[in-house]
């Protein structure tokens, strides 16, 4: 291989590598502090950070607002909170919640 097709192919991985780390859910264990809803903006506060609420098409999570509904409820309670996406503070960016469970 050239060294072009090499550089190529590894630039390649590397967009598949960070898409993929974007996108796959992780799930932990938070305890809930707070939820809100600021200027269109749904936000759930744990123990250890804030995460988004919104709409998600590509996980066919249209129901926010019932998640949302669903973490005010649990405020003071320790749950199973499905995230996916990046916490990035400098660009104001959150992870955006996907589900949210009884832990156990």
């Amino acid at each position: 291989m050239t060294k072009i097709k090499m550089f190529l192919l590894f630039f390649i991985l590397f967009i598949i590598g960070i898409s993929a780390d974007y996108f796959i859910p992780k799930t932990a264990v938070y305890k809930i502090v707070g939820a809100d809803t600021k200027t269109g903006e749904s936000f759930i506060y744990t123990s250890k950070g804030a995460f988004k609420n919104e709409d998600a098409w590509f996980y066919f999570k249209f129901n926010s607002w019932d998640i949302q509904a669903k973490a005010k409820a649990k405020i003071g309670n320790t749950v199973k909170i499905k995230t996916y996406g990046w916490r990035i503070p400098v660009l104001s960016m959150c992870k955006n919640v996907v589900s949210i469970n009884k832990s156990k």
